[in-house]
């Protein structure tokens, strides 16, 4: 059962999303699944067939699609329940409740993680602490979520005040939940540019975790998106998930969308780990979708073309056009 949406135009492309998205993720974890080409719009359900019972791994994955409402077997015409939506490591409310222009719904930024995580060689192992990037992290709407699955998370963001806004609200969140944690500041200096300003926080889930070491982390950097690399470190990230800007400022300079991808995404490779995934959402009344994939490609990036990876596109407003873009970094053999 899929996630209702307020905008009926919306809640039809999102119901094509959740399939494309659901593909993707049945491919990795039970290959075999048939999906239902069509959805019940009676009661907003997307089926699938499954050669066996799902498992408890399994089902804990298909717990984290992104427009998932519940989950149930069908018996004749009777719904047994299996599981909600999955169990959030700090609150269910943390992505949503900062709102601010121009920002990415929250189900929508998760669905962009998934497509990265099912597509990366990680995927089994998602529910162990991964580390996430969002090199344009603005308000950190896709650190919140990724926190939420208990991994750790950095972010970078050109604009100081929206990265002290995002520092500031979580903080005030931790301290309302009595969530236990510690946090600090820290400036350094890279090559060829203006000091950077670094915030940690370290927090767990429960006080047992928490004096027990079993700590998740979120950074954030106020810097050019291209210093990812010498902020954090190379070959350290699973999974990079980034809505690119519609329109505002992204870069120090005033380069063009093409300019500054082919200048950060050789980065952005190199602080992936080997076999890890990058999904990138875009306007594609900003910049072509082939244009992205081919950028991917001179970046050194497997990118995934064709079937399902063709299925992301969709109307937002009269001046958005949305769709992701999904690239692999290669193992070397």
């Amino acid at each position: 059962m899929l996630w209702p949406h307020a905008n009926a135009r919306y809640q039809a492309e999102s119901a094509r999303l959740a399939r494309t998205e659901l593909v993707i993720m049945l491919s990795r974890i039970c290959p075999g699944a048939v999906i239902a080409d069509e959805l019940r719009s009676d009661i907003n359900l997307l089926e699938f067939e499954i050669p066996a019972p799902l498992n408890d791994v399994q089902t804990r994955h298909i717990a984290g699609h992104s427009l998932m409402y519940a989950l149930f077997e069908v018996h004749g015409d009777m719904l047994k329940p299996v599981c909600g939506r999955a169990p959030a490591y700090l609150g269910a409310d943390l992505p949503g409740i900062l709102k601010y222009k121009g920002k990415t719904n929250e189900l929508f930024t998760e669905m962009v993680i998934n497509a990265a995580l099912y597509s990366s060689a990680f995927a089994e192992i998602a529910g162990e602490r991964l580390s996430f990037l969002d090199p344009m992290c603005s308000r950190g709407t896709s650190l919140f979520l990724a926190v939420n699955r208990g991994w750790d998370a950095d972010g970078t963001d050109i604009s100081g005040a929206d990265v002290r806004e995002m520092s500031q609200f979580f903080k005030r969140y931790l301290e309302y939940h009595r969530i236990k944690h510690t946090s600090g500041k820290k400036s350094f200096t890279i090559k060829n540019s203006r000091p950077v300003n670094v915030g940690e926080f370290v927090f767990a889930d429960t006080p047992e975790a928490y004096r027990a070491g079993a700590a998740a982390r979120l950074r954030y950097a106020e810097c050019d998106c291209g210093k990812v690399a010498a902020c954090f470190g190379r070959a350290r990230y699973h999974i990079i998930a980034c809505d690119l800007p519609y329109g505002v400022q992204h870069s120090a300079g005033n380069e063009s969308f093409e300019a500054l991808l082919k200048r950060v995404l050789p980065v952005w490779r190199e602080a992936l780990k080997p076999g890890g995934a990058i999904a990138l959402s875009f306007n594609t009344n900003t910049i072509r979708p082939q244009s992205i994939k081919d950028i991917m490609e001179l970046s050194g990036l497997e990118v995934m073309r064709g079937g399902v990876y063709e299925g992301f596109s969709h109307w937002v407003e009269q001046a958005v056009t949305r769709d992701i873009a999904v690239a692999v970094r290669p193992i070397a053999r």
